[in-house]
């Protein structure tokens, strides 16, 4: 990857929020608080979005935009979450670590009502929805996926699915309407499970989630 090479950009200190009566930082305020980030980075436009979810967050995070000649495969490793993305067509990794902060904001969410007016087709292992760019992509998506891991990955000796990361092509989505679709695409027993996304049946990327055993 072509990586940038950044000159005084600041860390960026996250405002989390928890949604409803999760413990922990949900992906969609990880991206959230990345987009706020790259504002503040004035980095353009984000037009592609690579992310893997290492460790969980239950307090506030730091945004770190690391130079070239930063780059440490031990210190990518350790962090909680690596977002490697692309905006204004250059590429950038960032790291995201916790800063042992209280997240003190709490609030309502209901993924159900969120995305009431999904369709399930179990026989194809697929979910739609009538999509529409303003929407909160993360949350969407991961809502969707979760619906549908549920109805075609049943299990009671497994605990809740967690979303682990995400390939997404960020313009596209953010580009059209129509009708977003995630259908199962492969999966390690019923522990981990890679969904791959498509718009209007353009394939844009996939999201990944696993969960433990109880």
């Amino acid at each position: 990857m072509n990586l940038s090479m950044p000159n005084n950009h600041p860390p960026f200190h996250s405002n989390f929020v928890r949604l409803g009566h999760r413990n922990y930082v949900q992906g969609s305020t990880l991206v959230q608080g990345l987009i706020e980030a790259i504002a503040s980075w004035n980095l353009g436009a984000l037009q592609h979005l690579n992310m893997a979810c290492y460790s969980m967050l239950n307090e506030q995070g730091c945004y770190e935009l690391i130079k070239h000649e930063q780059m440490d495969n031990n210190n990518i490793k350790k962090s909680a979450t690596v977002f490697k993305i692309r905006c204004n067509s250059v590429e950038h990794l960032v790291l995201l670590n916790g800063t042992q902060k209280e997240v003190t904001t709490v609030i309502p969410y209901d993924e159900e009502v969120l995305i009431s007016q999904h369709t399930l087709l179990p026989s194809e292992k697929k979910i739609t929805y009538s999509w529409n760019a303003n929407h909160p992509l993360m949350m969407i998506l991961i809502a969707l996926n979760k619906a549908l891991l549920h109805e075609v990955l049943a299990s009671n000796v497994h605990g809740k699915w967690i979303f682990y990361k995400c390939d997404l092509n960020w313009h596209a989505l953010h580009s059209e309407t129509g009708t977003l679709s995630l259908q199962l695409g492969n999966n390690l027993g019923l522990q981990s499970a890679c969904s791959n996304i498509y718009l209007n049946e353009t394939k844009v990327g996939n999201i990944f989630f696993s969960r433990p055993v109880l």
